[in-house]
């Protein structure tokens, strides 16, 4: 949800007010997996949704204006290089926690 909030900010400004629902869905469940925040404009409502339980993936960004509508499907390519930028690390810092775990032995 942080992301999402961030995300609006950084596109739209500081907003002049913020409405945030944020909900355990699943049965049983700790943590929050279900969220409506939205980012109060003087011209323009921002509406961010998010939700753990989403069988398939849907737009990453629809705008709709007096114009016409954007709709924003998929991954950007920088986006996507990201991500594959973090498990790259992820997998390298695993490898070097392996390789630095020992048994640490002191002379009698």
């Amino acid at each position: 949800m942080e992301k999402r909030i961030v995300v609006g900010i950084a596109s739209f400004g500081m907003p002049e007010a913020v409405t945030a629902h944020v909900r355990i869905m699943r049965t049983g469940g700790e943590v929050e997996d279900w969220d409506d925040v939205r980012l109060h404009y003087p011209d323009v409502n921002v509406l961010l949704r998010g939700s753990y339980q989403v069988k398939e993936l849907g737009p990453r960004y629809i705008l709709h204006g007096t114009n016409g509508s954007f709709v924003k499907v998929g991954l950007d390519p920088q986006e996507e290089a990201a991500i594959v930028i973090r498990i790259i690390d992820a997998a390298r810092r695993s490898s070097e926690q392996r390789r630095t775990i020992g048994i640490a032995r002191g002379r009698s």
